[in-house]
């Protein structure tokens, strides 16, 4: 049962100007008529400096994501929920339009409602809840899935239609109901741009592809971001792309570089810790 505290949190979050933004209408943000999967980028942090990044770093990866063409904006924590949310309302009336922000609530099992209310209050655009509940909010409900058997119960159940579901499990598309709005979340930056491939696999079948940690905080964020929502949307060669990048940047001074090989500077640095 929703508490009183619950509820009034929900009256409060439609006057905040954040709650503009979720006026965004999640299934128009995310699926693209050509049916190529849109691209989500969440925002996770790998370190304590980085966790704690200025509100000014904050508001300019939020406008150059919103720039560079991504769909929505991921976040699992409601200080970074409330940067975005703000900066994504600056955009309102302007082209591009505010990005949606989904915020995953299922991080706080043990308190979801509570998380559910303040990430509303705070401008979620959306919220990722366990399939279980499935509260009478003013924001759409993205079910977090993992079987074919919780999407069909959901399906049964539900009054109101299209769902959304997201999910990590590729198979899960054959499940899915017509209409609906789904996600397959993968991590990012896979070897050889698998994730680039995944998402070209699936067109027509599934709506976005989520990357909860294309973002972390480093020089490589926007780039990186770049880099695939390009991959999916152009019709390049498997194997090489012309680039203008820089030598600094990826050993090549223009000209050919092979999309296969591409190694990213985190994936590095990641390597090298112990």
């Amino acid at each position: 049962m929703i508490s009183l505290f619950f509820f009034a949190l929900l009256i409060v979050s439609s006057d905040s100007l954040s709650s503009v933004v979720s006026t965004c209408r999640l299934s128009e943000s995310l699926k693209k008529p050509s049916k190529s999967l849109s691209i989500c980028v969440g925002y996770s942090p790998t370190d304590t400096s980085s966790s704690q990044a200025s509100k000014s770093d904050l508001t300019a990866l939020s406008m150059n994501v919103r720039k560079l063409g991504a769909a929505a904006i991921y976040t699992t924590h409601v200080d970074h929920l409330k940067a975005f949310s703000e900066e994504q309302a600056t955009a309102i009336g302007s082209f591009p339009p505010p990005l949606p922000i989904i915020h995953d609530c299922t991080t706080s099992p043990d308190d979801v409602e509570s998380t559910i209310s303040l990430a509303i209050s705070l401008g979620a655009s959306a919220v990722i809840v366990p399939p279980t509940i499935s509260p009478p909010i003013s924001v759409p409900l993205i079910y977090s899935v993992s079987t074919a058997s919780e999407i069909s119960a959901l399906t049964k159940s539900s009054t109101s239609s299209p769902l959304s579901f997201i999910f990590t499990d590729p198979d899960l598309v054959s499940s899915l109901p017509p209409d609906c709005t789904s996600i397959l979340s993968v991590p990012a930056m896979q070897d050889s741009q698998a994730e680039v491939s995944l998402a070209k696999s699936l067109k027509g079948l599934c709506t976005s592809l989520l990357l909860p940690d294309a973002l972390v905080g480093d020089s490589e964020d926007v780039e990186y971001a770049q880099f695939v929502v390009d991959g999916v949307r152009k019709k390049a060669s498997e194997t090489f792309k012309m680039t203008g990048l820089t030598g600094s940047t990826n050993g090549h001074f223009g000209g050919v570089a092979s999309k296969t090989s591409r190694t990213w500077l985190r994936k590095k640095r990641q390597a090298s810790q112990p």
